[in-house]
């Protein structure tokens, strides 16, 4: 019996270790490596067609190509498992294994293309745009063999195109000193003259003011919300001016269509949660309507105008830190056994006390008094003094530009004090 039992678990374990590698043998022992169905979506001859164009591709543009289909991306995001697929299957082409591999996740419904190497540059955001727009019709419609086509066609019509002439500095993919170095735009958004322009109009405001300034255009924020992410960019990029690194940031996160504006050392003085507010109603709508040098402009000319006026009158800072305290008590204050076990408590130790008694009362104020000897014979009211206090109640609209406030603020992963705030889009 032991003997059985020992034979069936052997063949268990072999079971669930054949399951666990089957995914990564069959890229490496397939006829056709670079085309991973595990649905069986496409047919056997389709497979073989686009395995061919994935060779042309690779001869003629010295660019790896893989696609994979499959409803188990093993609990990963579909970027995760997409870049994840690509290293750990050794796809891409010479030392910095250039390529792309598009991933048709049927369990999330969604389509992700991950590049590496020279593919980085050559696809960029807006013609990975472009692809997916040519892709997601054919790929809704299951008809998942013509959506692998195109892709391949997009692939190789932009390999023949080369490097797009670039109309604006990616800071995110460049390693030398960025010419516009407050202005980090990674999706393309502004042109060479938009990024001189802001650069330009913030180089004035840390001239004239002392107060950093930056501009963050991005769709990936690692993970982190986009309070974190702001802050984390100003204090590990070495933004700020002075000993306390005074400055602020404005992030569009086009990731979670978030606009936050982040601030540090004076700048968490001069812009109040009030002003913060206007600054973001005003660019608001430039945002939301895709007008993002607008925005930009927007955003510098407030921050100007209230560098200008300075530190409103009445100005304090409020440590978020506090009001968690305070949320805490609120919280447990208003459970209501806070009140039921006290009430209860009291309840019984006043039963005990009332059922320990043995005789009943017998002073009262007859005790020692003689009745009727106490009589009121006249009364008098005499003014003595009059007091008056008075207190002048500050009044502030809580309009526009100026007035005091509140400027909240937090501790950022670096151990610096922010403040900040921000909204969806």
């Amino acid at each position: 019996m032991l003997c059985l039992f020992k034979k069936v678990t052997a063949l268990l374990c072999a079971i669930v270790v054949t399951f666990c590698v089957f995914p990564v043998l069959a890229a490496a022992d397939s006829p056709c490596p670079n085309v991973i169905d595990y649905l069986l979506l496409l047919s056997e001859d389709e497979v073989l067609d686009l395995q061919a164009s994935i060779e042309a591709i690779r001869v003629k543009h010295d660019m790896d190509v893989a696609i994979v289909i499959t409803d188990d991306t093993q609990g990963k995001s579909s970027k995760e498992y997409a870049d994840d697929f690509y290293d750990e299957n050794g796809y891409g082409m010479g030392i910095d294994a250039t390529g792309l591999l598009m991933l048709i996740n049927m369990d999330a419904y969604e389509i992700w293309i991950s590049t590496n190497g020279q593919a980085i540059d050559l696809f960029d955001h807006e013609r990975l745009e472009a692809m997916l727009d040519n892709i997601i019709p054919f790929a809704s419609d299951d008809q998942h063999y013509l959506a692998c086509k195109i892709f391949l066609n997009d692939v190789d019509e932009y390999g023949m195109q080369g490097l797009s002439e670039p109309e604006s500095y990616n800071q995110q993919n460049t390693a030398t000193v960025p010419v516009y170095p407050n202005v980090a735009d990674y999706l393309g958004f502004f042109s060479n003259d938009d990024l001189a322009s802001l650069q330009g109009r913030i180089d004035a405001i840390r001239d004239e003011h002392g107060i950093d300034a930056v501009i963050v255009i991005t769709d990936d924020t690692q993970g982190k919300s986009s309070r974190d992410f702001a802050d984390d960019y100003y204090d590990y990029n070495g933004y700020g001016v002075g000993a306390d690194a005074s400055g602020i940031l404005l992030l569009i996160n086009m990731g979670d269509r978030v606009v936050w504006i982040s601030t540090a050392g004076r700048a968490i003085d001069i812009f109040t949660d009030q002003r913060i507010e206007t600054i973001i109603d005003n660019l608001f709508e430039d945002v939301k309507n895709a007008r993002y040098y607008a925005a930009g402009v927007s955003f510098l000319n407030d921050v100007d105008r209230y560098c200008r006026q300075g530190v409103s009158a009445g100005q304090y800072r409020y440590d978020e830190s506090d009001s968690d305290y305070l949320f805490k008590v609120r919280t447990l204050l208003g459970h209501p056994f806070v009140y039921i076990i006290p009430l209860a408590i009291a309840l019984i130790i006043t039963l005990i006390l009332s059922s320990g008694r043995k005789g009943k009362v017998t002073i009262s104020n007859t005790t020692y008094e003689d009745q009727g000897s106490f009589q009121l014979t006249g009364q008098t009211d005499a003014f003595i003094r009059k007091t008056v206090t008075s207190t002048k109640i500050s009044s502030d609209s809580g309009s526009g530009f100026g007035g005091g406030g509140r400027s909240s603020t937090h501790s950022g992963s670096s151990g610096r004090s922010h403040g900040g705030g921000g909204r969806s889009f």
